[in-house]
């Protein structure tokens, strides 16, 4: 999604640039990573439970590590043509390579579920630039593909909240059968699955870890049985668009962006 810059808005760009906290260019597009932490103990497992291949063994209730309200509105973007941002609206941290961007939940569901992030580059607690988020398939809201078409914007006060219970993201992991004698598991975030199986593994006393959660796993015929022998403090998933950042302190889970 390339657009020409008009000579205005370029100028403001730089100009927004210029003051940003660390002097150096920042691409006006750039694939990013969210951190969802579980908001408590997975659904499903408080009793063991006997899945085949492909069934859901556990649901999940993901929130975004950090948020923010707007306490000024976000206007109307017309190139793209783009919805404003209401005050009180609620934006999660969205992990860039140069930096750290703010998106709202976005209706992927909707005929244009098109949004607008916004970063604020000198650290004032006011946003001043804005990406267009194009939504291409994307099955959930909180898993943006690119952040592009970089702009300065008239400034947007916001305040950081706590997270906890904002934009709650539904999980569902199914069991993807054995491989090599361990249990392979698939996350959903939604319904965008990620791009690889998480192998539960094995530890000395027969049990297996696998997304913060220590599981006893056996096989049941063609499926298995699963008990949960104890979810981890703080559990988390780190779901990396291809070409996004690291976030330290948690396991990647990639994700193509192509909307499976």
């Amino acid at each position: 999604m390339s657009r020409a810059v008009p000579p205005l808005v370029a100028a403001g760009l730089a100009l927004c640039l210029a003051h940003a906290a660390a002097a150096k260019m920042v691409p006006r597009a750039e694939k990013g990573a969210i951190l969802l932490l579980a908001e408590a103990a997975p659904a499903g497992l408080d009793q063991p439970v006997v899945v085949a291949r492909g069934d859901v063994a556990w649901t999940e209730t993901y929130h975004p590590q950090q948020a923010v309200r707007l306490l000024s509105p976000a206007a109307k973007r017309v190139r793209p043509t783009l919805p404003g941002l209401a005050v009180g609206t609620v934006l999660f941290a969205y992990q860039l390579p140069s930096g750290v961007a703010y998106c709202p939940r976005a209706d992927f569901h909707a005929a244009s579920p098109d949004i607008q992030c916004l970063r604020d580059f000198d650290d004032d607690g006011t946003f001043d630039g804005g990406y267009a988020v194009e939504w291409q398939g994307g099955h959930s809201g909180v898993l943006p593909e690119v952040l592009e078409s970089l702009v300065a914007i008239p400034k947007v006060r916001y305040v950081q909240i706590d997270a906890a219970g904002e934009m709650p993201t539904p999980a569902r992991v199914t069991f993807e059968g054995f491989e090599k004698g361990q249990a392979q598991f698939l996350v959903r975030v939604e319904q965008e699955p990620l791009d690889t199986k998480e192998t539960c593994q094995a530890t000395a006393d027969g049990d297996c870890k696998v997304l913060g959660l220590t599981l006893h796993v056996t096989p049941s015929g063609a499926g298995a049985r699963i008990a949960l022998v104890s979810a981890a403090a703080g559990r988390g998933i780190n779901v990396i668009t291809s070409g996004g950042p690291d976030i330290s302190g948690f396991d990647r889970h990639p994700r193509s962006g192509n909307g499976q």
